[in-house]
């Protein structure tokens, strides 16, 4: 089963949830609009691999197995494990670019800032769970 899709969905789960709050409190500024940009490449991202497992699982479909090939109910995957491996990597291009524009947002070694402290911690937790995600994959622990 998929281990980065489950975690690029809660991903913009918690940033819809963010804007959200964010937008109540009248706060339309760098962060949010950057939040907002970063929800909508990864639905791009997650489209676009999810549209070409569903063009791969027709064209399977369409070509009959070979003959000579047991015909064993393989357990379908969601994705692939190189389009799991896109997933990944764009899930840690948006925390490193969030953590810049966290980073262009305050002077100094620590950032007194609560919004800015408050995404930092949060890219800190997304970034754990990014990395148990590679591992999970590279150690096949998802199967």
């Amino acid at each position: 089963s998929s281990v980065s899709f489950p975690e690029a969905v809660q991903e913009i789960q918690e940033d819809i949830l963010t804007i959200s709050a964010r937008l109540k409190e009248s706060k339309v500024k760098e962060i949010t609009l950057g939040i907002e940009q970063d929800v909508i490449e990864a639905l791009e991202v997650m489209i676009e691999a999810l549209q070409k497992e569903i063009e791969k699982a027709k064209e399977e479909k369409e070509e009959p197995p070979p003959e000579d090939e047991p015909k064993e109910p393989a357990d379908p995957e969601l994705v692939d494990k190189l389009a799991e491996l896109k997933m990944l990597r764009s899930l840690q291009r948006r925390v490193n670019a969030r953590t810049k524009r966290m980073g262009r947002m305050y002077r100094g070694e620590q950032a007194k800032n609560t919004d800015v402290v408050d995404q930092l911690q949060k890219l800190s937790k997304r970034q754990a769970r990014i990395q148990k995600a590679a591992y999970d994959l590279a150690t096949e622990r998802n199967k």
